[in-house]
């Protein structure tokens, strides 16, 4: 594989089927503010009947307790509803405050009308919640109204993704359109002694030489009502060469806080060289190598970016292989940073 080609291979590693709201991530961030401290955590956010005669219910989590909820336009991060939280919730020994939420769409309607819109309200809307030590939940999705995918891509567009027997990968996929609601995904592969696929991550290992393909189809409960999409790739997979070297990760995906080991496969040739470990940009994850080499973890920061991991093996004469290994930060703890602009009057949320 020539340096081009290969460069263009992380390229699409990294972002041509990273996003699955369809939207690349582009160069990655340098800097991550520090991750220590974590907002709500909103969790069961459930739709209960669509359209103004459904309402949606969900759960929140803080501690010391929440200040406010609020609902924002998916378009400017402006918000349109807001309720006050005035009540303890349940609190366990733990100090933790449990809260279960319920809000007719119906309100949601009134709310959106009442702050100037006179267009339709969105499929769908961001959910916040605060905390009463001012730190926010990351945004969730509220689906008013069902937006399934019309199309899945992979990005890839030879059809083709090469890994090394041993290997395990993550593939990113694409859909359309990005404002699509009903994004879950079930995975599948065609030859099970070749690779080993995750029904429900995607993950895919390498267990043999051999090529199979690997298919991401969309999960609609009722098909008659929705037709199923579907994107497919060739993976195949091949055994090291005497002079290459690769990590047991080909692209990892990951949730801030998540930390995953990485491991070099070597043959005979590399098997006592000295191995270096490093990040190409720095600030989408935190790489702590151990002291012989033989192995590095990687911890998601509180960015959703990618990075690129190099491994390099140096022999006593001078000789080096290299190998990447692309990290890809998909889910934040806490991604509202201030209030956003509100509208007067506030709607009754009751």
């Amino acid at each position: 594989m020539s340096q081009l080609t290969y460069r263009a291979f992380l390229a699409t590693l990294a972002t041509g089927a990273v996003v699955a709201s369809g939207a690349a991530f582009g160069a990655p961030a340098f800097a991550a503010p520090d991750p220590d401290m974590y907002g709500p955590m909103i969790s069961q956010v459930t739709t209960i009947s669509e359209g103004l005669g459904g309402s949606v219910s969900f759960k929140v989590e803080d501690n010391p307790g929440l200040s406010s909820i609020d609902l924002r336009d998916p378009a400017t991060d402006a918000i349109f509803y807001r309720r006050v939280v005035d009540f303890p919730g349940n609190v366990t020994a733990d100090g933790v405050h449990h809260y279960s939420f319920e809000i007719k769409f119906s309100d949601i309607q009134a709310a959106w009308t009442k702050a100037g819109h006179t267009e339709a309200l969105p499929a769908t809307v961001k959910l916040v919640a605060w905390g009463s030590d001012g730190k926010p939940s990351k945004r969730a999705d509220v689906a008013i109204e069902p937006v399934a995918m019309t199309s899945l891509d992979f990005g890839i567009e030879s059809g083709q993704l090469n890994m090394t027997v041993g290997q395990q990968t993550n593939i990113g996929v694409t859909h359309q359109p990005e404002n699509a609601n009903m994004t879950k995904i079930n995975w599948s592969g065609d030859d099970i002694d070749v690779l080993n696929v995750d029904e429900e991550s995607g993950l895919v290992t390498a267990l043999k030489e051999g090529c199979s393909d690997v298919r991401a189809v969309s999960d609609y409960m009722d098909p008659m009502v929705f037709d199923p999409v579907m994107a497919t790739v060739n993976v195949c997979a091949t055994e090291l060469g005497e002079d290459e070297i690769a990590v047991d990760h080909l692209r990892v995906d990951m949730e801030e806080g998540e930390t995953v080991t990485l491991k070099p496969l070597l043959p005979k040739k590399f098997k006592d060289a000295t191995l270096t470990w490093g990040l190409e940009y720095g600030g989408a994850v935190i790489l702590k190598a151990a002291e012989d080499g033989k192995s590095a973890t990687i911890t998601g920061s509180n960015v959703a970016d990618w990075d690129q991991v190099n491994l390099t093996a140096t022999l006593p004469d001078g000789t080096e292989a290299t190998a990447t290994t692309i990290a890809v930060v998909k889910s934040v703890k806490q991604d509202a940073t201030a209030p956003a602009p509100w509208v007067e009057p506030q709607p009754d949320p009751q």
